[in-house]
């Protein structure tokens, strides 16, 4: 039966300098020898520094036999081949395909950017790959490397900044289109808005006042408070402008939904308020009731789209 040692004994069977019959096993990972042999201890080619050593001895000037296997690196390759085998997923292939998920994600959302600049790096790719089959000396591929990441930067900076004018320009045209829409429709069945982007307050017959009911308990008298610019309305709820409303509307209005007149927390009375006008009078037709602490996160433009009569 043989012996044998594998690599990770530095003995004479598994050195390279040892000139003694031996042999590998089938993974190449342990050198085999027969019972009584010996060998020379060979230095360089020629030069012998000890004759019939046994192949268990040692000596400080161990070097492997290049013909046998790291028994560490053949552990980690059957253990990577076994992971591999049963299916799991190396740690750095999982983390390309999180940046590739990342990439795509970005690129769809992101086309027009992606194209354009794409164009640009293949171009210079394809230009720093035919100046390379070029050039044989290092200091002139060196070179070229600048020039063509210097080309690559200056054509990125420049396009990125007309992509963006492009797609301002685009959204310039849609917030238009939108403006147009906002400023031309009714809604709730005819009630122009008195607010919006590019609304302003406007003596038509049937409007929609974004504001608050304002109640004088004393002199029974009910007014509307609101400003033309209401968006700052919206942030601040500080009135600029008053409408005085019809008072038997005003009343009917708040019995109808069991709204206690005397009860002083419920003024002022903020919300979407729909009127319309009935011999210069204004009568209160609805009021779609919004918490004053929540006001400013209406968004006036989609409230009206929202609502536009069809």
């Amino acid at each position: 039966m043989k012996s044998g040692y594998s690599s990770n004994f530095k003995n004479c069977v598994t050195c390279a300098c040892w000139t003694g019959a031996r042999s590998l096993n089938s993974t190449r990972t342990r050198a085999e020898y027969d019972s009584g042999v010996t060998g020379n201890c060979v230095e360089g080619s020629s030069t012998i520094r000890y004759r019939n050593k046994s192949p268990s001895a040692s000596c400080s000037k161990w070097e492997k036999w290049g013909q046998l296997k790291s028994t560490n690196s053949s552990n980690r390759n059957s253990s990577t081949s076994s992971r591999s085998k049963k299916g799991i997923i190396p740690y750095p292939v999982f983390v390309a395909l999180i940046l590739l998920v990342a990439i795509v994600q970005f690129a769809l959302k992101n086309l027009t950017y992606v194209i354009s600049i794409g164009i640009i790096v293949i171009v210079c790719s394809l230009v720093c790959f035919f100046l390379y089959r070029k050039a044989e000396n290092p200091k002139k591929k060196i070179i070229l490397t600048i020039l063509v990441g210097i080309a690559l930067i200056i054509g990125v900076l420049s396009i990125v900044p007309s992509i963006k004018k492009g797609n301002l320009e685009a959204q310039l045209k849609q917030s238009e289109s939108v403006l147009q829409i906002i400023n031309s429709t009714t809604v709730l069945g005819g009630y122009k808005p008195c607010f919006g982007t590019g609304n302003r307050f406007s003596n038509l017959n049937k409007i929609v006042i974004y504001g608050a009911i304002e109640y004088n308990s004393i002199n029974n008298i009910f007014n509307v408070g609101y400003a033309e610019d209401q968006e700052k309305y919206a942030r601040d709820l500080t009135p600029t402008k008053h409408l005085s409303l019809d008072r038997l509307s005003a009343k009917n209005y708040f019995n109808s939904n069991d709204i206690n007149l005397n009860n002083p927390w419920i003024f002022p009375y903020y919300g979407i308020i729909l009127l319309s006008k009935k011999d210069n009078v204004y009568l209160l037709d609805d009021i779609i009731q919004y918490d004053r602490y929540n006001f400013s996160d209406l968004n006036l433009d989609n409230w009206i789209l929202k609502n536009a009569d069809k």
